[in-house]
């Protein structure tokens, strides 16, 4: 068994010196697996336990086993209309579906699709890209958009009100740990901060660079144990403490992993940050970054850029990928050691290929492989080429 686990960990790359890090193993749900699209935009678990993914080709429902795919079909009315689908939410057991065209409603109990045709007392509609959709403590339905601001429906007296006062371009939204405050992630003026009922409050500053041509551009927000996490410009994480109103800035431009897409709680101090150049850890003690997922690694994530994530009630992770389809490790997978060889010789080829392995008394390693072999010490995770004597 103990020389099974340790196969699995000498995956083989023969290129350098034996280094070991903690990354994640995925396993992967794609086109050639019945999905409709592979770039991945959002997910959601109802309560009936179905995995909702939205793609820019249509809606899929996913029961563990088969996957339905929602799209439009040519004049069927209740088929939907759009199959760009970027957000989704459950509703009284129904799921909103947010499109780059508008809004539309599932009903479970039909298995039909119907426009959100409500508008606002001035005759506006919802009509343009729609980012995000969140329902908050007091009952009301927050939409972002692109092009419109964002929208706030009353569901009880069907009110439908619009606020793009502040900003035009709503990429995010989040509820307060206090359930007072709504913040919204802006493309142009920041980061924005409503009371629960849509007025506004106050902006924030999101920055290390006041010069920078992206200063204000929020990509991503998130309230994780009461402070709102932010993604913001390139290679910025950022924290709002609501107590102080102080921001807390964490550079990521040793890695250059360049925006902060979306972010998830892993443990009680350590955050998920998905980024367009892979998956990363936050210590919150230490206040570094550390890689979750190795490109080398084809157990890894499918594509590097992420555009969502999320914890499903069974405690397995799904990251929505952006030309990938969907990446997701369950409980039994976690973390392994991945060991990458970089140059064990100048001269001898080991080649890719590991043959025999044996374990010595005193628990270390002996590596065969076509061209040679080579010894793994346990203790200190270092793995060296060991030349036969004639």
């Amino acid at each position: 068994m103990k020389l099974t686990k340790i196969l699995i960990c000498l995956l083989v790359f023969w290129t350098g010196t034996l280094s070991a890090s903690p990354y994640f193993s995925f396993k992967k749900y794609q086109v050639e697996d019945g999905l409709s699209h592979n770039t991945v935009w959002c997910a959601l678990q109802d309560s009936y336990g179905f995995i909702w993914l939205g793609t820019s080709d249509g809606l899929n429902r996913y029961d563990g086993r088969g996957n339905k795919v929602y799209r439009n079909v040519l004049n069927e009315k209740f088929s939907l209309e759009n199959n760009f689908v970027e957000a989704l939410i459950e509703v009284d057991k129904n799921i909103w579906v947010g499109t780059n065209s508008g809004l539309y409603i599932y009903d479970r109990d039909t298995d039909r699709f119907s426009y959100f045709d409500k508008t606002t007392q001035y005759n506006v509609y919802i009509s343009s890209e729609i980012k995000k959709i969140i329902k908050t403590e007091n009952g009301l339905i927050w939409i972002a958009t692109l092009g419109q601001g964002f929208f706030i429906y009353d569901p009880k007296t069907e009110v439908l009100t619009q606020n793009s006062v502040q900003t035009s371009f709503v990429w995010d939204l989040c509820q307060s740990a206090g359930r007072k405050r709504v913040y919204i992630s802006s493309l142009q003026e920041g980061l924005l901060c409503f009371d629960e009922n849509g007025k506004f409050l106050r902006t924030y500053e999101i920055s290390l660079d006041i010069n920078a041509s992206d200063s204000y551009k929020v990509n991503c927000i998130q309230n994780i144990d009461g402070d709102i996490w932010i993604g913001a410009g390139s290679n910025l994480l950022s924290r709002l403490d609501e107590r102080t109103e102080a921001i807390d800035n964490y550079s990521g431009s040793a890695f250059n992993f360049g925006a902060v897409h979306c972010l998830l709680k892993y443990t009680d101090k350590e955050l998920l940050v998905g980024t367009d150049n892979g998956l990363y850890l936050f210590d919150q003690n230490t206040n570094t970054f550390q890689r979750a997922d190795n490109p080398a690694d084809p157990r890894s994530l499918s594509d590097q850029t992420i555009n969502g994530m999320m914890w499903d009630a069974e405690g397995t992770l799904w990251v929505m990928t952006n030309s990938g389809g969907v990446s997701y490790m369950t409980k039994q997978l976690k973390r392994f050691d991945y060991y990458s060889l970089i140059s064990l010789s100048g001269t001898l080829e080991l080649g890719r290929e590991i043959g025999p392995l044996c374990e010595d008394q005193n628990g270390n390693i002996w590596v065969g492989t076509r061209n040679g072999l080579c010894f793994f010490n346990t203790q200190i995770h270092s793995l060296s080429e060991y030349t036969l004597k004639n």
